[in-house]
């Protein structure tokens, strides 16, 4: 489907989309899933942190450097 959608049209940096029931940003070739802060609080801001690290760590063995 993401083929599809940049093969038949040329699509901006910044461009916003329901890719596959989930928000989205168009950059550089690529289909960001975007996430929506809902409240400007603290705690809000450490679950954002926490799960975006989860996301980009998950692939490495927990050690010293790893953070959580």
């Amino acid at each position: 489907m993401l083929n599809e959608l940049t093969r038949d049209e040329a699509v901006v940096n910044g461009t916003e989309r329901v890719v596959d029931g989930k928000d989205c940003v168009y950059y550089e070739g690529y289909w960001i899933r975007r996430y929506d802060i809902s409240r400007n609080t603290f705690r809000d801001k450490r679950t954002l942190i926490d799960q975006m690290t989860k996301r980009v760590f998950h692939h490495t063995e927990p050690g010293i450097n790893t953070p959580g």
